[in-house]
């Protein structure tokens, strides 16, 4: 239901731009994973400060997509958080909902080393169960995805990860 809605959503052209953040119950969460038109989501229950950095996120992510269409930036990637894609050099890179939160929160951070525990409250959610090696997984899968532009994601050891020009 989710999904059709935002389909219409997206498909009314007063309304394409509009930013969405959804709201999920965490036995959906799998069902998230596969949907796409959103700019971001929350796991049930969550508190005001967590929506709000969700939203400031979503804001900021707008705010480098229209400087990206004003003139492609200097590493060549364009993160578009409308489609929930990223582009490298004129190629789009298929990345999974997860794996696109954690490239584009990176990026937006670029410079600043994020441990582990940083991402998984950032990305995951507050009520993430999982181990922090699950980072590891995703950035392994990222630099898969992303070829050359891989060298961008810097792995500090002990410490965490940073996005680097």
């Amino acid at each position: 239901v989710a999904q059709r809605c935002l389909a219409a959503l997206r498909a009314d052209p007063r309304c394409a731009r509009l930013p969405v953040l959804l709201s999920v119950p965490i036995e959906q969460l799998s069902l998230v994973e596969r949907a796409t038109g959103f700019d971001d989501f929350v796991l049930q229950p969550c508190t005001r400060l967590e929506v709000r950095a969700r939203v400031r996120a979503i804001l900021q992510r707008r705010q480098e997509q229209a400087q990206a269409q004003n003139g492609e930036p200097a590493d060549g990637i364009v993160v578009d958080a409308v489609s929930h894609e990223v582009v490298v050099a004129g190629r789009t890179v298929r990345l999974t909902a997860r794996e696109f939160t954690l490239f584009a929160y990176l990026r937006a951070r670029r410079g600043r080393v994020l441990s582990r525990e940083h991402l998984l409250t950032r990305v995951w959610g507050h009520r993430y169960r999982g181990g922090p090696r699950t980072v590891d997984t995703h950035m392994r899968r990222l630099r898969e995805k992303l070829g050359p532009a891989a060298k961008h994601l810097d792995t500090v050891r002990g410490v965490g990860y940073r996005f680097v020009e």
